[in-house]
């Protein structure tokens, strides 16, 4: 399975700029996805092999370029580890890399585009057939673009598509223990701080008790941000019950006036000896003899 994207003015003088990101069958020709997106990224990589994993299966192999979104040469070394082993390695996988380990699929980076070579002649195709189609349906907007290209691609396959050479099939099945929602999602880990809250993305996420468990401090959890924009935390496989933190309150004191008297300065008071004080005794002559 050869997957790529293609920037070019698709929609010439009557829209913006797009990317066409896809991938074709490298056995059969067949294009089995393809989305416009405003330019090449993970999330339109992954809404093609969405595309690609419920119409036809699993890919043995997925074959790609050099971007940093893919897994780099040194990650597809340890892809015989598991997800976990690999965030415990030195280097943490890239989403792709992650979705590619899940659905079990070998990750192949192409070291020129000569050697993605089925998948560039279908852009030069596409540039040609797909930009004189647009017009005709007046597409000026991503969406409406896509609309057609929905419509374009199926009449492609069953003209360009061919037999393949092999008779063996290189699909699988979906992973039995997984769940497509758990893979088509952008994952990332947290740990719990002492309030049972993370942070993700400048939003705090509070935890809630449950029978099994009154605190999450220091859980190291999973956060799976859906391309709906749902949240969902998982620790050891299961949903944790959680909600969005409220906003910190900081309490501010009442502001008091303090009023003040004018008051008179006393003037300073000259010591007084006590009554049996010497001083106070009358002096005379006699009591000197």
């Amino acid at each position: 399975m050869q997957i790529d994207a293609s920037p070019h003015a698709w929609l010439e003088d009557r829209g913006p700029r797009l990317s066409l990101v896809g991938g074709i069958d490298d056995a059969t020709g067949k294009v089995v996805g393809a989305i416009f997106r405003e330019q090449e990224d993970q999330y339109g990589y992954f809404q093609i092999i969405e595309q690609i994993v419920e119409r036809y299966g699993c890919p043995l192999a997925f074959y790609h370029d050099r971007h940093t979104m893919f897994p780099s040469l040194s990650q597809q070394a340890r892809q015989d580890e598991s997800v976990e082993e690999q965030l415990r390695g030195t280097k943490t996988p890239t989403q792709l890399g992650r979705l590619f380990t899940q659905l079990r699929s070998t990750s192949i980076a192409a070291r020129s585009p000569q050697a993605k070579g089925r998948i560039e002649r279908l852009w030069g195709t596409f540039q040609d057939r797909l930009v004189s189609e647009l017009p005709l349906e007046n597409a000026c907007t991503i969406e409406h673009a896509n609309a057609v290209l929905q419509a374009f691609v199926p009449r492609f396959n069953a003209r360009f598509a061919i037999a393949a050479a092999e008779p063996e099939v290189a699909w699988q099945a979906f992973p039995d223990a997984l769940r497509p929602q758990d893979c088509f999602c952008w994952q990332e880990e947290r740990t719990v701080t002492n309030d049972n809250t993370i942070s993700y993305k400048g939003q705090r996420v509070q935890f809630l008790p449950t029978d099994q468990r009154l605190s999450w401090v220091r859980c190291r959890v999973q956060v799976h941000e859906h391309f709906n924009g749902d949240l969902r935390i998982v620790f050891q496989g299961q949903t944790v019950p959680s909600r969005l933190a409220p906003p910190d309150r900081v309490a501010s004191a009442p502001s008091r006036t303090v009023k003040t008297e004018a008051r008179a300065t006393p003037s300073p008071q000259r010591p007084s000896p006590k009554a049996d004080h010497p001083w106070r005794k009358r002096f005379s002559a006699s009591s000197r003899s």
